[in-house]
C-alpha cells in the first residue's frame, strides 16, 4: 500500500515479527549454551537425534557390559584362588605319598602321613563347598568345563578302541631271542622313539632272563634308569576333541638284576597321566587316569625314574589307547551327594540321621544320611564326594522328584556305592533303583571302597520323573549300602541350556560369553580316596596326585585364558565406548564458538528489532501534521 494508514501499522506488525523471530533465536541459543548441546530434543534435527538416542542407548550398553565383564572376572579371580589352595594341598599331600613310599618308614608313621592326608583331602571339600561369589557357586561342578566329565566319563559298553598305535608290542624290529645280546638300545624305525637308556629286548636276554615271557608277542620295551640317566619311549598319537582317552598297556619289573624297582611315568605332553611301580615279578596291567585333550597330535611318553639312583629296569608291553565320545550332561540329581542336611556330630558314633528334613529327598524306614566317622562309616574310607552319603538299611528307602527329563532321549544313572564294613550281619545289601516305580538296575555293592556302577537305559519322556532307591535286605539281617555322586547322563544331546555362567558383554542383544569354571570336587579330580598305609598304595597315590594336579593345572590354564579374553573382551567394549562417545559428540554436542557468535548476532538484531519496533509505532503520528492548519 502506498501512503499512509491510521488503520493497519504494518511496519509495526513486520517490526513485531522480526522481534519474535530473534527473541526465539535468542532463547534457543541460550538453552544451547547452557546445557552444551546442539540438538536438545527431536525439534532441534529429527533425524540428528534420532541417531544420538541410538548412540547413546548404545554407549550405555556398553558401559553396563563392562561391569558385567569385570564383575565375571572378580568371579573367576575368586575361583583361581582357591584352585591355588587346593593346589597347594595336592603338592603337599603328593610330598607326604613320596615319604610314604619308603621302607624305613614304620606302619605308625604311614598310619599318621595317613591321618595328614584324609585331613587335608577333606580340606578341599571345604573348600569347594566354601567357594563361591555372591551366593553362586563356582567350583563344585555346576558351571564345569564339561559336566559329563566330572568323576565318571566311561558309560557302560561304550569304550572303543582309540588311534592305534605303531609297533604297540615292540616286535619290530627283530631282536632275536635265547641268546645275551637279544637286545637293542634305541632301535630305528619302531614306530617308537627311543631315549639311550631304553629299547626294545626278546625273550630271554640278558634283559629279560628270568622275567616271564611278553603277554603279546615274543619282544618288549624296557625302560632303563643308570648312572644318572632315566630311560624313555614316545611316540606321536593323532587324538580327536570331546573324547575321553585311556592309555592302558602290561607292565613288570626286570628279574635277572635290580637295585630296587623302576617306576615308570605315563606321559601325554610332558603331563603326567599315569605312575607305574610294577612290584610283581610277573605282568600286570595298567591304565593311565582318563583324559580329555584338544584334537591334534600329541606326544604318548613312557619315562624311567629311579627313586633310588641306581641300575633299574621296567620291561612295559601291548600298549593300548581306549577312547570313548563324552555322554552329555543329563537332568541334575538334587543333592545327589547328600550334602544339603549337615550333620553336625563330627567324627562321632552319632554323626548320622535317620529321614532326615530339609532335603529334597523323602526317607522312610531305616534310611538316611550318614557323616564321615559315624556308627556306619567308621570303618568305611571316606565319602568320595563331599564328607556325607546316603545310607540304606533294611528295606529303607529314598526318593525325590528329578526334572528336566526330555522327550526322544536315553538316560542313564550313574553313582558310587560301598559295603557297611561293620553291618552286623556280616553280609551285603542289595539295592533297587527304579524312576517312576520301573526298575532300572539292582546293584549289589561287595566292597568297602566306594565303586561306580551305572544303571541300565532308560527314557522317561519329557517332565519330572520319580527316582527311587530302595534296599532288597536279600539276607534279612542288619545290612547297609552307602551311595554317593548320582549324575544322570545322556546318550545322546538334550537341548538343556548351558550350566556355565552366562556373561552380557555387549551393547545389544545376544552379546553373550561363558564363564565356565573347574570341577574342584576330589570325587572329579580323582583323588575321593587316598591310601598311603603301603609302599605299594603309596605309590599308587602318587600316579593319583599327579593326574590330580595335571587335570588342576589344565583346568586353570582355561580358566586363566578365559580372564584374558574377559580382559580382552571389556577393552574392546571400553574402545567401542569411546568411539561410539566421539560419534555422539560429533552429532549432539554444540560448536560453542560458532554458538557464541550466533548468539552475539541474534542478541544485536534483536536489539535492533525492539529500536525499529519503536520507531515503527511512531509512524502513525506522522498523519497528525496533515491536519494542522
Amino acid at each position: 500500500m502506498n501512503g499512509f494508514s491510521i488503520a493497519t501499522n504494518v511496519n509495526a506488525a513486520s517490526a513485531q515479527f522480526n522481534l519474535n523471530l530473534r527473541q526465539s533465536a535468542l532463547q534457543s541459543d541460550v538453552s544451547k549454551l547452557s546445557s552444551g548441546l546442539r540438538i536438545q530434543s527431536a525439534v532441534d534435527d529429527p533425524s540428528g537425534f534420532a541417531i544420538s538416542q541410538n548412540l547413546q542407548a548404545q554407549v550405555a550398553g556398553y558401559q553396563a557390559a563392562i561391569g558385567n565383564v569385570q564383575t565375571a572376572k572378580n568371579a573367576a579371580f575368586v575361583a583361581e584362588q582357591s584352585l591355588s589352595t587346593i593346589t597347594n594341598i595336592l603338592q603337599r599331600i603328593r610330598s607326604l605319598a613320596i615319604e610314604a613310599a619308603n621302607d624305613v618308614s614304620s606302619n605308625l608313621d604311614r598310619a599318621n602321613i595317613q591321618a595328614e592326608v584324609d585331613q587335608l583331602r577333606a580340606e578341599i571339600v571345604t573348600i569347594v563347598r566354601d567357594t563361591n561369589f555372591n551366593g553362586t557357586q563356582l567350583l563344585d561342578g555346576s558351571n564345569a568345563f564339561n559336566l559329563a566329565f566330572n568323576g565318571a566319563p566311561i558309560l557302560p559298553g561304550a569304550a572303543s578302541p582309540g588311534p592305534a598305535l605303531n609297533n604297540a608290542s615292540f616286535e619290530s624290529p627283530n631282536v632275536g631271542s635265547g641268546t645275551f645280546n637279544a637286545f637293542k638300545y634305541d632301535p630305528t624305525g619302531a614306530g617308537w622313539t627311543f631315549s639311550p637308556r631304553s629299547g626294545i629286548t626278546g625273550i630271554n636276554s640278558g634283559f629279560s632272563s628270568g622275567a616271564p615271557p611278553p603277554p603279546n608277542g615274543v619282544q618288549e620295551g624296557f625302560i632303563q634308569s643308570a648312572s644318572g640317566s632315566d630311560g624313555s619311549i614316545t611316540q606321536n598319537v593323532t587324538l580327536q576333541a570331546n573324547t575321553v582317552y585311556t592309555v592302558t598297556f602290561a607292565a613288570t619289573q626286570r628279574k635277572n638284576y635290580q637295585n630296587g624297582g623302576e617306576v615308570v611315568l605315563v606321559q601325554l605332553d610332558g603331563q603326567n597321566i599315569g605312575r607305574v611301580f610294577a612290584t610283581s615279578g610277573t605282568y600286570s596291567f595298567y591304565s593311565s587316569a582318563p583324559i580329555v585333550t584338544s584334537a591334534g597330535v600329541h606326544t604318548l611318553s613312557f619315562v624311567g625314574v629311579d627313586p633310588n639312583g641306581l641300575d633299574n629296569t621296567a620291561f612295559i608291553d601291548n600298549v593300548k589307547i581306549v577312547g570313548q565320545s563324552l555322554p552329555y550332561a543329563g537332568p541334575a540329581v538334587p543333592d545327589g551327594s547328600f550334602e544339603q542336611v549337615p550333620i553336625n556330630a563330627g567324627y562321632s558314633f552319632g554323626a548320622f540321621q535317620y529321614d532326615p528334613t530339609g532335603t529334597p529327598w523323602f526317607f522312610t524306614g531305616s534310611a538316611g544320611v550318614s557323616s564321615n566317622g559315624s556308627g556306619f562309616t567308621a570303618s568305611n574310607p571316606i565319602a568320595p564326594d563331599g564328607g556325607q552319603v546316603g545310607l540304606i538299611q533294611y528295606t529303607g528307602s529314598m526318593q525325590e522328584d528329578v526334572s528336566g527329563f526330555q522327550s526322544g532321549v536315553t538316560y542313564e544313572l550313574g553313582l558310587l556305592a560301598a559295603n557297611r564294613v561293620s553291618s552286623p550281619g556280616g553280609q551285603t545289601q542289595t539295592i533297587s533303583i527304579s524312576i517312576d516305580g520301573q526298575a532300572i538296575a539292582t546293584i549289589t555293592p561287595t566292597s568297602a571302597n566306594y565303586q561306580q556302577f551305572y544303571t541300565s537305559s532308560f527314557a522317561p519322556g519329557a517332565g519330572t520323573h520319580v527316582l527311587k532307591i530302595t534296599g532288597l535286605d536279600p539276607y534279612g539281617n542288619d545290612e547297609t549300602a552307602f551311595i554317593d555322586h548320582l549324575q544322570i547322563f545322556a546318550s545322546n544331546a538334550p537341548t538343556t541350556p548351558s550350566t556355565s555362567l552366562t556373561v552380557h558383554d555387549g551393547a545389544s542383544e545376544g552379546n553373550q560369553v561363558l564363564l565356565t569354571l573347574p570341577d574342584a570336587r576330589p570325587v572329579s579330580l580323582g583323588v575321593s580316596s587316598i591310601d598311603v598305609s603301603t609302599f605299594a598304595s603309596a605309590e599308587t597315590a602318587i600316579g593319583q596326585m599327579d593326574g590330580a594336579l595335571g587335570i588342576l593345572m589344565q583346568a586353570r590354564a582355561q580358566l586363566g585364558a578365559q580372564v584374558v579374553a574377559l580382559g580382552e573382551n571389556a577393552q574392546n567394549g571400553a574402545l567401542a565406548v569411546l568411539n561410539e562417545t566421539n560419534a555422539l559428540s560429533s552429532i549432539r554436542d554444540l560448536n560453542i564458538g560458532k554458538a557464541v557468535g550466533k548468539f552475539t548476532r541474534d542478541s544485536v538484531l534483536q536489539q535492533v528489532a525492539a529500536s525499529v519496533l519503536a520507531q515503527a509505532n511512531n509512524d502513525p503520528r506522522f498523519v497528525l501534521v496533515l491536519f494542522k492548519p
